[in-house]
């Protein structure tokens, strides 16, 4: 996926559970270099707002980010955890975002609720994994 706006990454979370819903969310964000996931960036376990049982789906917007923050020609592989509430916790796919410059009538600015504020959350340290 392509996005342009390095105040923000959006992502959509789509999670299901038919016998004990959706109660929690994560994700770990990694800078794509040379070819190597490094570890970036992660949250705490957020609350998934989903209904006791059966699936959610939600925007996840994350905004301010460590330095030297997104950065245009980058990837960045996003990661997303969901916890059922029986406790089991498996992780999605991850989405690939490459961060492109907009065209001129594109820019806007971020819309500021329910984003995220990774700069308060504990940051992993820094990971080499293999592609």
């Amino acid at each position: 996926a392509q996005q342009s706006n390095l105040g923000m990454l959006q992502l959509t979370l789509d999670a299901a559970d038919r016998e004990s819903g959706i109660e929690s969310y994560r994700y770990e964000i990694y800078r794509v270099q040379e070819g190597l996931n490094l570890a970036w960036a992660a949250s705490t376990w957020r609350n998934a707002d989903a209904p006791p049982q059966g699936s959610v789906s939600r925007i996840i917007q994350i905004a301010a980010f460590p330095p030297p923050g997104l950065q245009y020609g980058e990837r960045y592989d996003v990661r997303v955890w969901v916890r059922n509430r029986a406790g089991l916790t498996r992780a999605a796919n991850s989405v690939r975002i490459e961060m492109v410059q907009p065209e001129e009538e594109e820019k806007v600015k971020p819309d500021q609720e329910g984003v995220i504020d990774i700069r308060r959350e504990p940051v992993a340290p820094p990971v080499r994994r293999a592609p």
